[in-house]
């Protein structure tokens, strides 16, 4: 469980117990547990809530994007291959553009890298790669570097792709 997720549950444990009982804020923190959080985080913009929440649940990764408690986009993905790896926000300096990066392992080195703009919930981009991928934020947008087919030794084909924030 990674700190975000243990933040989030200690949170929630003490406004439990200001709210509850002993007993039945232990019991939601027991269930707070067994719902396998990956990772949570929310942002407050345009005067609404985003959150993104990934969790564990029947051998796969599910990840999913809210914006005032309506579901803006969802994906799941089989832990074993392609489980869930991480996940950044990115948006421009006055932020009218706001998107989520998710990192997700694809295979015994490869990656695979979605964007999605958290605003409208619709992906704008996503790129398997052989190898890690090289992602570079920028003012103006981002840069990913993928790996496809080996070319020879140690070297393999680079597929580049920019996003702007234009």
């Amino acid at each position: 469980m990674n700190n975000m997720a243990k933040i989030l549950i200690t949170v929630i444990f003490f406004v439990s117990m200001s709210q509850q009982s002993y007993g039945s804020a232990s019991q939601k923190l027991q269930e707070l547990k067994n719902l396998n959080i990956k990772h949570f985080s929310s942002i407050v913009e345009d005067g609404g809530i985003y959150k993104v929440i990934v969790f564990y649940e029947a051998n796969e990764d599910h990840a999913e994007i809210y914006k005032d408690r309506k579901k803006l986009w969802e994906q799941a993905k089989g832990v074993v291959s392609t489980g869930f790896k991480s996940f950044e926000i990115h948006s421009d300096k006055k932020r009218q553009r706001l998107w989520g990066i998710f990192i997700w392992g694809k295979g015994v080195h490869g990656e695979q890298v979605q964007v999605v703009d958290l605003k409208s919930g619709k992906a704008l981009l996503e790129r398997t790669s052989s190898w890690p991928v090289l992602l570079a934020k920028e003012a103006n947008g981002l840069t990913l570097t993928s790996y496809g087919d080996r070319i020879s030794d140690n070297k393999f084909k680079e597929v580049s792709d920019s996003l702007t924030f234009d």
